[in-house]
């Protein structure tokens, strides 16, 4: 389990676990403590992320609908011209956190992007002449804005 008095830096803390129950012996420092099973991954953050990525020349981005909460689902188009080689690009779709609880998978999918969009390496040039990536960071902020785990 993790825990945090800031919701910055997240320490690990103990458990145990009896007859399928998970406990936790814990006396805070502080009167407000937040826990958690992963680092959170915040709607603030994830919208920041959205707003730089578009700085990128190669990246675009689009709507793919409304939650039934009326937030949007962003996807994230990344793509380099073919190099005057007539290909036919390959479309790779990348999806996290199709459950909310899964926090790390955002924090995988920024990395992800962040990597996608440093254009001065030859593996990212390649790769974005050859394919078109689609990546979906969030694909449940519903479920994420309402603290599920699944659903």
């Amino acid at each position: 389990m993790l825990y945090s008095y800031d919701r910055k830096e997240w320490l690990r803390h103990d458990t145990n676990l009896e007859n399928g129950v998970i406990s936790i012996d814990f006396t805070p420092l502080f009167d407000a403590v937040y826990f958690a099973y992963f680092v959170p991954y915040s709607m603030e953050r994830h919208h920041d992320m959205i707003a730089s990525s578009l700085e990128a020349p190669h990246c675009s981005h689009h709507l793919l609908g409304q939650t039934l909460d009326g937030q949007d689902l962003d996807l994230l188009k990344l793509s380099l011209p073919s190099n005057g080689q007539k290909i036919k690009k390959k479309n790779c779709w990348m999806i996290a956190r199709q459950h909310p609880g899964e926090s790390m998978a955002e924090w995988w999918m920024e990395g992800c992007i962040e990597k996608l969009l440093v254009n001065d390496s030859q593996w990212t040039q390649t790769l974005l002449e050859q394919c078109d990536i689609y990546l979906v960071p969030n694909m449940n902020p519903d479920g994420t804005r309402r603290g599920h785990l699944r659903t």
